[in-house]
């Protein structure tokens, strides 16, 4: 009966990973995100294309996702429950089945699931990954090196959760591949913001 509720939060942890705000609310406004900017469903690309009341407004929802899809299950049925469902609402943020399977890269609703797993471990992702985008003005960049740091931090600080953080981890690395290889390459462009345009930017 638990492998059932552990399950059933897996399950709603992916569908609602898979509610695209950032698609949502671009199409509120007549704009498809997916054909503008780089086409990822993301806040980067939402503060690219929109700005950024729009970007915050995304991002926000996105980490109210993680933490919804991770802290009910957590609470309702246990520890196991709640970490593998930070997994799989980044699986629905990343590979929606409302969205044929494209969406963002999982950054905010990681966030928003560490923070419900320990909120300690939430915020030394956060502050890392804040420190490096202002270092280097790129999103990539602070995405990646936190999602570096964050089984680092949680091992330190002797929390369960740490098998499942290398999961997360190598799911958002993984999502940033194309991006490491512009990074390698010295073609990463830094972060920019401002209305709708419809060039189409790698970011």
């Amino acid at each position: 009966m638990e492998i059932v509720k552990i399950v059933i939060c897996i399950i709603f942890a992916y569908l609602l990973g898979s509610i695209s705000p950032a698609i949502r609310i671009s199409k509120a406004y007549g704009i498809d995100i997916m054909k503008e900017g780089s086409g990822n469903a993301g806040s980067t690309n939402v503060l690219r294309v929109m700005g950024p009341k729009y970007a915050a407004m995304v991002f926000a929802l996105d980490v109210l996702k993680g933490v919804i899809a991770t802290l009910a299950p957590l609470f309702l049925v246990g520890d196991i429950a709640g970490y593998w469902a930070s997994v799989a609402v980044l699986l629905g943020h990343c590979f929606p089945i409302f969205h044929k399977f494209k969406a963002g890269k999982g950054v905010a609703p990681g966030l928003g699931a560490m923070l419900a797993v320990d909120w300690r471990i939430g915020l030394i992702v956060l502050v890392v990954g804040l420190s490096l985008l202002f270092i280097t003005k790129r999103m990539s960049v602070g995405s990646i090196y936190a999602a570096v740091v964050l089984p680092v931090a949680t091992f330190f600080l002797h929390n369960p959760y740490f098998i499942t953080s290398i999961c997360v981890a190598c799911l958002i690395i993984f999502m940033h591949r194309t991006n490491i290889v512009r990074l390698v390459k010295g073609e990463e462009k830094p972060l920019s913001f401002g209305g709708k345009n419809g060039k189409k930017e790698k970011v």
